[in-house]
This record gives C-alpha cells, sequence and structure tokens, in this order.
C-alpha cells in the first residue's frame, strides 16, 4: 500500500501505564482523548419542569394527543408506566408510540424484545398466503419488471452491474419476505414456482436460511419505508422526546438522527492523519490492553478485514447529550472517503444496508481501546500505526461484528458500544439468538 496517510506519531499520546511500557513504547501508537473532540449537545435543562400543556399550546398541539409520546419517549419515565403503555388498550396503537417506547432505555430488554419478537411473527403470518393460480400470476408479472428484478438482486448482493432504481426497493423487500414464508414452510408446488421464476432468490434463501441468519436480514437490515419498528432505519432515529422538543424537531423525529460523529472526522479526507491505519496483514485486531500475552482473546478480538489490506477509519459516535455510544471501524478503503462521508450522516446506520450485525461478545475497558493491524501481536512491535482512543467511560462493552450479506461474508464494519447503542443491540440479539456466538461460522 502507498503511505498515503501514514502520519508521525502523534505529540499528545497519554501517560504510559507500567504495565503497558514493553510494548507501547515500542509501538506507534496514536492517541485521541475523548474528551478533546468536538460534537454538537443539546442542554436538555431547558426542557426539565416545562410545562407541557403551555408549549402544546404555543405549538399548537393537543397536549391530550401529545402527552402519550412525550411520556413514552422520556428517559425519565418509570418502567412500570412504559410496560403498561405497551400493552394498554385505550392508547391509539401506532409505530411512532412503539418506537419511543422500545427505544426508550427504561423499558426491560426482556418485555421489548418478546414484543418486538412477536410483531415480526405476525408480520410473517400475512405473507404467503396466495393460491398457486395467483401465485403464478403474480411472479409472472414480477419476472418481467426488469427494474423490480435488478433491485431484487441488489438486495441479494450488493455487488451488480447495473444502478437499481430505489424506487422498488419497498416492493423488492415485500418480495422476498414473501419468498421467504414460501420457502420456509410454502407448498411443494409454491417452492417450485419459486425456484423457477426466480432461481437466484431461491439459491439465495438457501444460503442464508443454512447459515441462519436470513430472519434478521429481512427485519433489521432491509429498509422498509419505517414500517417496521425495530430496524436498521430506526436505529437511526431519535426517540428521546426530550431532544426532539429542544430542537424543534417534534413533527419529525426522522430528522434528528440518534447519534452524530465529531467535527474532527469531517469530511474524512481531510482527516488528521495519524487518526488513519493501514491493514497490510487483513487481519484487524481490538484490544483494551496492549501487553505481552499468549492469547489474543485475552485482551481484545481479532477478524479479517472486510477489504483486506488498505487503510481504514475507526470513528466515535456520541448521542445528542455528549454521551459515547459506539466506536467503530469500518472496512471501507478510505479512497472512497466521499462515500462514507454519505453515510455517516445518519449516525452511520446507512452504511449497514447489506449488513447483518453478529454479536462477538463483550469486552471491559478501563480507559483504553486500542485498533489496529494484528501483527504488532503475532510478530511483535513494528512500524505499523496503531489508534488509541483515550480516556474512555469505564465500561463493559458490547462487541458487534457486521457482515456483508454477500457470496464471501465480508467483514464491513466492527464496533465497540455502551449505553443505550449498546441496549439496543442486545435487545435485537435476544430476537434474532442465532446472531449469537458466531464468530467461528464467518
Amino acid at each position: 500500500m502507498t503511505d498515503k496517510f501514514r502520519g508521525a506519531k502523534s505529540p499528545n499520546a497519554p501517560e504510559i501505564k507500567k504495565h503497558q511500557l514493553s510494548i507501547k513504547s515500542q509501538c506507534n501508537v496514536t492517541s485521541i482523548s475523548i474528551n478533546d473532540l468536538t460534537v454538537e449537545t443539546v442542554d436538555i435543562s431547558k426542557v426539565v419542569g416545562i410545562d407541557y400543556p403551555k408549549w402544546c399550546e404555543i405549538e399548537n398541539l393537543d397536549f391530550a394527543a401529545e402527552k402519550i409520546l412525550l411520556t413514552a419517549g422520556d428517559p425519565t419515565t418509570h418502567h412500570k408506566i412504559l410496560r403498561n403503555m405497551l400493552t394498554s388498550e385505550n392508547i391509539e396503537r401506532t409505530n411512532d408510540i412503539y418506537c419511543f417506547l422500545l427505544f426508550n432505555p427504561m423499558l426491560p430488554q426482556e418485555i421489548a424484545a418478546k414484543f418486538i419478537r412477536a410483531s415480526h411473527q405476525q408480520n410473517l403470518e400475512k405473507l404467503g398466503k396466495l393460491s398457486i393460480t395467483d401465485l403464478r400470476k403474480r411472479y409472472e408479472n414480477l419476472s418481467n419488471n426488469k427494474d423490480l428484478v435488478l433491485m431484487i438482486s441488489f438486495l441479494q448482493n450488493s455487488f451488480v452491474e447495473e444502478e437499481a432504481s430505489m424506487e422498488w426497493e419497498y416492493e423488492a423487500v415485500l418480495f422476498l419476505r414473501e419468498s421467504f414464508t414460501i420457502f420456509a414452510r410454502g407448498s411443494n408446488e409454491q417452492k417450485t414456482l419459486l425456484k423457477r421464476f426466480f432461481p437466484g432468490t431461491y439459491q439465495f434463501l438457501e444460503k442464508m436460511c443454512l447459515q441462519k441468519i436470513i430472519e434478521p436480514f429481512l427485519f433489521w437490515t432491509l429498509d422498509d419505508d419505517h414500517l417496521n419498528l425495530f430496524d436498521r432505519l430506526a436505529f437511526s432515529r431519535q426517540f428521546d422526546s426530550r431532544i426532539l422538543v429542544v430542537k424543534d424537531a417534534w413533527h419529525d423525529p426522522a430528522e434528528i438522527t440518534f447519534c452524530t460523529h465529531p467535527e474532527e472526522f469531517k469530511p474524512l479526507a481531510e482527516v488528521n492523519p495519524d487518526y488513519i491505519y493501514n491493514i497490510e496483514s487483513g487481519l484487524f485486531a481490538l484490544t483494551n490492553k496492549l501487553i505481552e500475552t499468549s492469547d489474543l482473546n485475552e485482551i481484545g478480538f481479532e477478524v479479517i478485514s472486510g477489504m483486506g489490506d488498505g487503510y481504514y477509519p475507526t470513528i466515535p459516535f456520541f448521542d445528542h447529550l455528549g454521551e459515547l455510544q459506539m466506536v467503530t471501524t469500518y472496512f471501507t478503503h478510505m479512497i472512497d472517503s466521499e462515500w462514507l462521508d454519505h453515510g455517516l450522516e445518519d449516525g452511520g446506520w446507512r452504511l449497514h444496508s447489506h449488513h447483518v450485525p453478529l454479536e462477538m461478545g463483550y469486552l471491559d475497558c478501563d480507559g483504553s481501546f486500542f485498533f489496529g493491524d494484528s501483527t504488532w501481536f503475532h510478530n511483535g512491535p513494528g512500524d505499523d500505526l496503531i489508534v488509541e482512543f483515550s480516556d474512555m467511560p469505564a465500561d463493559r462493552y458490547l462487541v458487534v461484528r457486521f457482515i456483508d450479506v454477500d457470496s464471501e461474508n465480508r467483514t464491513g464494519a466492527v464496533s465497540v458500544m455502551r449505553d443505550k447503542a449498546k441496549r439496543n443491540f442486545e435487545i435485537l440479539f435476544k430476537v434474532f439468538p442465532e446472531l449469537t456466538k458466531r464468530n467461528d461460522d464467518f
């Protein structure tokens, strides 16, 4: 690789701890303090004790109607109230209300996971009800729609020769979900029709079912115009009612993202070169220490970098209260930094448009995480740059790996998560336990 993003060692490295001296002093480490990064935050003291009836009057809102959302989206609401609201027959059941409740950190994870799983099963039960005659007609019409067929191919494998038109995305998502129900529990005649008209889809479903990742792909990864409750799009949205009030985005929660990344990483093409490291060996390491050990698993995780050898960015994300939520390495070459910038606008969730998240495990942090080529572990310290994020909140972080649903199941990103981001993915893994303990499968 060229040295376009290779930089000198940062002069702002923190004091070296004694137990790290033998390794860290010999490594090319750039230390980035979380406390020194610039993020836009919201002062929620403006809404603490606010007179909501008066606020609704000023905003020309019906307080009785808005009070439900204000309560559902307030993270100080008691969990018993949230649980009652989730099952109450007296509340109009809308996706917005459900999302405010499900993403409220005070709602117990088990309650949220049980509700979401039941919702997914209900959605599946509604699909695949056509007769053989009607199904044949439907497949004949769909197979003649070249734009739709191209979008289906794109969803099954993002590496397609022609650019797919996004206007057919919803129909393509619905088709894949219907096809799954036929593949999973349809009659032999239905399966034969699916295989005859859409052999690529049939093979895709075979592979995904064998790998046990088809349902999370259909219900978390794929976009469905916000009709799903706990999907990738919903993860990107802001459901804290206090923040929405302060940001004057009450009428359009989708306008405000759940989290954002620091100004120091915008745009990526102009980022400090010391922040970008080279994965020369094709193996990426994430650790909580730089010490001598006989087993990397004792201090972190190692995965094959998605695109092999290359320069990759690692980016922290904060919520609008300034609380660190996650740090993510994207295995997209820096030569595509403009595309990455566009994908980061919603907190990075659009970059997972073809990814399925897998739980790698947990990693304790007492202040720092280290990211870089795993060569330093296998071959000893060298010249390769290692990036340290320091002053991290002490916590037990969830480590999530995002695999690209293509023929090779490449790793597209790796994240360490805490706080609300960690909670949301822990719920997701309770909904789809098949996403856990999969490190040896991909």
